[in-house]
């Protein structure tokens, strides 16, 4: 992972778009998603372009379906990364606990342009329950919802899921 990106309640956000691997504990070859394109409030877009020889792409240039989930949780930690919840020094370390309703609409092909769309729906206890849109254009490709449990032994408090 390259240096992450550290700031305070009072501090300016970082502008935007924003290379995701400043912002999750992922690192290449095993992180798909390539930048943050918005964020606010837990929610936000990041976009990646799916490429030949990339852990989730088959040999044919068509995506392994059920790669969508990682693609959606690492999109979901990207943007925990960048919102790190008050009073914390970092981002919170978080574990997929949970995939609900996770649905495939269509193919990724190598080349394309992807956008996953994350929005949180809920939390209780350590865990935070969000959903995930990924995206071609205006084809909705898959679809999923995601709880992750936050580590709060970790450090920090925490707002999302930025996993391991």
């Amino acid at each position: 992972m390259s240096e992450s990106i550290q700031h305070g309640p009072g501090d300016a956000p970082p502008v935007l778009p924003l290379d995701a691997a400043r912002l999750t504990p992922h690192a290449r070859p095993m992180l798909a998603v390539d930048r943050v394109l918005s964020a606010a409030a837990g929610s936000g877009v990041v976009e990646l372009r799916a490429q030949a020889g990339a852990w989730y792409m088959r040999d044919d240039g068509i995506w392994d379906e059920i790669a969508g989930i990682e693609l959606i949780s690492q999109a979901a930690a990207a943007i925990s990364g960048l919102t790190p919840p008050a009073g914390a020094t970092r981002p919170p370390v978080c574990f997929l606990a949970e995939v609900r309703r996770y649905r495939v609409h269509g193919e990724v092909r190598t080349g394309d342009e992807l956008r996953i769309s994350i929005r949180p729906t809920g939390e209780f206890g350590g865990f935070f329950v969000t959903e995930g849109t990924l995206r071609r254009g205006d084809d909705i490709l898959a679809t999923a919802e995601l709880t992750f449990w936050r580590d709060d032994r970790a450090g920090g408090a925490a707002a999302g899921p930025n996993h391991d």
